[in-house]
């Protein structure tokens, strides 16, 4: 697990892509892609995003597609892409697998840690007009997507934006905070995810044999669990703590 931008033992040190990092006439999604296929000279490796699925891996898996780098295979529920999985070309045993893992924000709860920083960025203000300027206040609420929250985190939101709203607004530091900070709270959610769940399950990592967590657990059940033999029943009623009538039935 990198520490302060440094490599472990197994990965490089850690690089930052952004607007001002890349070369002249290159996109940061062309950066981003030929880093993974390209310059990162791994076989059999898998990439993890936060939520990716909905948003991030539909512009990430065009570029590929339309660089020839290799042959998809998309797992999809519905317009959600649960997992995808690429044969790099010219070569018979590299293969990458790009997951998507819960949404960031339930993994520092969830795991006991604290975010690096608040957690709320201006999405929208993100425009290429905005690069490189430094602003005397942070944007207004419409620009950090409020309605897209559930209310416990929207009054958050506000409360963040009450504090800081009077407070210098350095574009180029804060998208870069926010993403190194997106990226450290994955990398350590899936740590402990895979110790957790290895000391307390079989020795087993959860990330080589599902997608899911329903398929790993139904894989733990499978192969650990059920026996030859056992025969599954779902009570008549429904199982404990479900408020079914006869009727229902």
């Amino acid at each position: 697990m990198p520490q302060n931008g440094a490599g472990c033992q197994e990965c490089p040190k850690a690089r930052y892509i952004a607007y001002n990092t890349i070369k002249a006439g290159e996109t940061v999604i062309e950066a981003f892609t030929n880093l993974l296929f390209k310059e990162v000279a791994y076989h059999d490796r898998t990439f993890i995003a936060h939520n990716g699925g909905r948003y991030d891996l539909y512009f990430i898996l065009s570029s590929i597609y339309h660089k020839c780098l290799g042959r998809l295979s998309i797992i999809a529920q519905g317009r959600n892409i649960l997992s995808a999985s690429v044969d790099i070309k010219n070569s018979s045993k590299n293969q990458s697998a790009i997951r998507k893992e819960q949404p960031k924000a339930l993994e520092p709860k969830a795991f006991g840690f604290d975010e690096d920083v608040k957690g709320f960025f201006p999405y929208f203000f993100n425009l290429k007009e905005n690069y490189g300027k430094v602003f005397d206040s942070h944007p207004p609420i419409h620009f950090y997507a409020p309605d897209s929250y559930k209310v416990e985190k929207r009054m958050k939101l506000e409360e963040y934006l009450e504090e800081v709203k009077d407070e210098e607004f350095d574009f180029d530091k804060n998208i870069m905070d926010y993403c190194v900070s997106d990226v450290n709270v994955l990398c350590r959610a899936v740590c402990l995810f895979i110790i957790n769940s290895k000391a307390k399950l079989y020795d087993i990592n959860p990330m080589e044999v599902g997608i899911t967590t329903a398929s790993y657990v139904k894989f733990l059940l499978t192969q650990k669990c059920i026996k030859n033999g056992d025969i599954g029943i779902i009570s008549e009623l429904g199982f404990g703590g479900v408020n079914q009538s006869d009727l229902a039935m």
